[in-house]
């Protein structure tokens, strides 16, 4: 079985440190890999590198995500819409992670890296399932508005009738109060 990584020895105060320190432009790994030494850290400049990276590359992972979405959001304006977006991400995430196991990205990593990645996989693959299950639900609930709303409209339309309104003024209200577009 393989060791765990220097950095992920780090006590919660000093990953903390860690990540503000990477947050800053103006230091260098080398002085960061000198800072958490100071403190006790024993970490080379190699597993800060290593770390860097893999969180710089996360960064940007979460960054394209959310830019993608928000883009859908302005786009659609729909929640369900939007759900089935980030339900999309989701799935561009499992791949890229699968990806990387089958081909070999994991080739050198360590036992707990893998046992990591595997149950990243995992509670992803849960998250997507929960997802998924959610924007059915809104996705049927929208469709009940829907048709609660054509009842009303016509019921609306029916009533407004019956007590002498004209055909216009029946318009009118379907499309002012209920919203409803008239054909």
């Amino acid at each position: 079985m393989g060791r765990i990584s220097s950095i992920d020895r780090l006590t919660p105060e000093l990953r903390e440190r860690l990540h503000k320190l990477l947050a800053r432009p103006d230091v260098t790994q080398q002085e960061i890999t000198d800072t958490l030494n100071a403190a006790g850290a024993g970490v080379s400049k190699s597993a800060v590198n290593r770390y860097a990276v893999r969180m710089k590359q996360f960064g940007e992972k979460a960054r394209q995500i959310k830019e993608a979405t928000q883009a859908y959001v302005q786009m659609a304006g729909d929640q369900a819409e939007v759900s089935e977006t980030i339900i999309h991400q989701l799935r561009i995430g499992l791949y890229d992670l699968t990806s990387a196991l089958e081909s070999g990205g994991a080739e050198g990593a360590e036992p707990e890296e893998l046992a990591k990645r595997v149950d990243a996989l995992t509670r992803a693959s849960r998250g997507m399932r929960d997802l998924e299950t959610a924007a059915k639900a809104i996705d049927e609930r929208r469709r009940r508005l829907q048709v609660e709303l054509a009842a009303a409209a016509e019921e609306t339309e029916k009533t407004a009738r019956r007590g002498g309104l004209s055909a216009e003024m029946v318009q009118q209200i379907k499309e002012r109060i209920l919203g409803v577009a008239v054909e």
